[in-house]
């Protein structure tokens, strides 16, 4: 008798089942992996483009912003006040400047100073590259060095170079108004003033080395609200560096003077002949 198994090719109860579960369990597992994946992608994809972490020490506030440049009022919008200080201390701050800037060697013919803010300069030097340093050198918030036709560089026929330079200045204050109420305050009354501050000049003068002819010559005297101003005719005799030195004395000895203009001219024997109306400042 032949048997024909009908079961053959079909699954017996139960075993359809089970490979249904490992199906679905691999799928399930394949997935994990994938989403793991994934995120894990992801994570270093995070950490990679976010900025470094600052320490927390370093988390602090932004740096202050810098203070604003001291503001550099012009000499004739000032008020009366403060005008004064700004006089006393004007020409030793030009001489100041000059000086520093001078190549060495190289002495102008010819310095004035005008009106409490204009400086010009003339002279030749051997060397255009002296003339070149000086001029670009007077140049910056405190000066501004005037174009033609004010400066001017002319090659000569020996090969050397004449200059002409005009400076416009406008010096921004030291110390501010406490400094401008330090300068007003010592100013002596006017009966002190006048005697007292000519001998003073005087002296220092000659300590500088700097020979003040037939001394400081009476002019005027002018008045305006509680201020005194004596003006007094200088002529002189001294090297540039010498009347600088004798500036600087009498600024940091709180003489309470001023240079309303100056002339410097060459001279002999390397000394310059000094032309200036000295203004002696006094308070009621």
């Amino acid at each position: 008798m032949i048997r024909v198994n009908l079961f053959t090719g079909m699954p017996v109860q139960g075993q359809g089942l089970d490979v249904l579960r490992r199906a679905l369990l691999i799928a399930a597992g394949v997935l994990s992996g994938a989403l793991v994946v994934g995120l894990t992608v992801l994570l270093i994809r995070t950490l990679v483009s976010a900025p470094p972490r600052t320490p927390a020490a370093a988390q602090t506030a932004p740096a202050p912003a810098a203070p604003p440049p001291p503001s550099r009022t012009p000499y004739r919008s000032l008020g009366l006040g403060p005008r004064i200080a700004y006089e006393i201390s004007f020409t030793d701050r030009v001489l100041e400047a000059l000086t520093t800037r001078l190549p060495a060697g190289m002495t102008p013919s010819l310095v004035t100073i005008d009106s409490f803010e204009v400086l010009r300069l003339a002279g030749r030097s051997p060397v255009k590259e002296q003339v070149t340093s000086l001029l670009g050198s007077l140049r910056g918030d405190d000066l501004k060095l005037s174009p033609r036709p004010q400066t001017v560089v002319t090659a000569t026929a020996d090969g050397a170079y004449e200059y002409t330079a005009e400076v416009r200045i406008c010096f921004a204050p030291r110390g501010g108004a406490d400094a401008v109420d330090s300068v007003l305050a010592r100013l002596p009354a006017p009966t002190q003033s006048e005697p007292e501050a000519r001998q003073r000049i005087e002296r220092l003068a000659a300590d500088a080395n700097v020979a003040v002819r037939k001394g400081l010559r009476y002019v005027t005297t002018q008045k305006a609200g509680s201020y005194r101003r004596y003006v007094y005719r200088m002529d002189a005799a001294g090297t540039l560096s010498d009347f600088a030195r004798m500036v600087r004395t009498l600024r940091a000895g709180h003489v309470p003077c001023a240079f309303g203009s100056v002339r410097i001219t060459a001279g002999r024997s390397g000394r310059m002949e000094i032309g200036a109306d000295v203004y002696v400042s006094a308070r009621e």
